[in-house]
C-alpha cells in the first residue's frame, strides 16, 4: 500500500508548484500584471478543453480490467483527442473566442487579443491531455505508480527551465511565455510516461 500510495501523494505536492512557478516567473517578464490578468482568464478555458483528457485517466484505469480493452481505450484516444483538439482550434480561429473574452470575461479588446493568442499556443494541450490519461491510466493500472511522479518530476523541470529562460531572456510576454512552457513541459511528461509505459503497452497489445 505504501509503495503504490505514496508516488501518488508526492505526485498531487508536486503538481501543486506549477501555480507559483508560473506566477513567480511571469511577474518578472514584460507586462506582468496584464499577463496575470490575462492568464487567469486563459487558462480557465484552457482547463476546459483538457477536462476530457484528464477524466480518461480514471476510464483507463477501470476498464483496463476487461480483457483485451487496450485496443479499443487506445482507439477511444485517438478519437478523443482529434475531437477536443478540432473544438479547441476551431474556438480560436473563430469569433467564439473573441466574444468569450470580451463578452464573458468582460477583457479589454488589446487583452481579448493576447488572451487569443494565449489559447491559440495551448491548444496542443488536448490532445496531449488525453495521452497523458492513457500512458498514465496504464501504469497505474499496472499497480506501479512511480513514474507517475517521475513524470510531474520532468514537468515542473522542463516549465522551471522554460519559464526562467523567459525571465532571463525577456523575448515576450509572460502570459505567451507562460503558455508555452505549460504546452512543452506536458509534453516532456507524455513523452516520459510514453516511454515508461512502453513495456505494458506491448503486452497489452497482444489482444490485438
Amino acid at each position: 500500500f505504501i509503495t503504490f500510495y505514496v508516488p501518488l501523494a508526492v505526485t498531487s505536492s508536486l503538481w501543486l508548484l506549477w501555480l507559483p512557478l508560473i506566477s513567480g516567473t511571469v511577474s518578472r517578464m514584460p507586462d506582468p500584471i496584464e499577463s496575470l490578468a490575462v492568464w487567469s482568464v486563459a487558462t480557465g478555458l484552457i482547463f476546459m478543453f483538457r477536462t476530457p483528457g484528464v477524466a480518461y485517466n480514471e476510464a483507463v484505469v477501470a476498464l483496463l480490467e476487461e480483457p483485451c480493452a487496450f485496443p479499443m481505450l487506445r482507439k477511444f484516444a485517438r478519437t478523443a483527442a482529434l475531437v477536443t483538439t478540432s473544438i479547441a482550434a476551431a474556438f480560436v480561429v473563430t469569433p467564439l473566442s473573441r466574444l468569450y473574452f470580451t463578452v464573458i470575461a468582460n477583457l479589454p479588446s488589446d487583452l481579448a487579443d493576447t488572451a487569443r493568442l494565449t489559447l491559440a499556443i495551448a491548444v496542443p494541450l488536448a490532445i496531449l491531455s488525453v495521452y497523458i490519461s492513457l500512458f498514465q491510466g496504464i501504469i497505474v493500472q499496472q499497480e506501479k505508480t512511480g513514474p507517475v511522479a517521475e513524470a510531474v518530476a520532468v514537468f515542473l523541470l522542463v516549465l522551471a527551465v522554460v519559464m526562467i529562460t523567459g525571465v532571463i531572456t525577456t523575448p515576450f510576454k509572460g502570459v505567451y511565455m507562460a503558455a508555452f512552457g505549460f504546452t512543452i513541459a506536458h509534453l516532456a511528461q507524455g513523452v516520459w510516461l510514453f516511454f515508461r509505459s512502453r513495456k505494458q503497452r506491448r503486452d497489452l497489445a497482444l489482444c490485438s
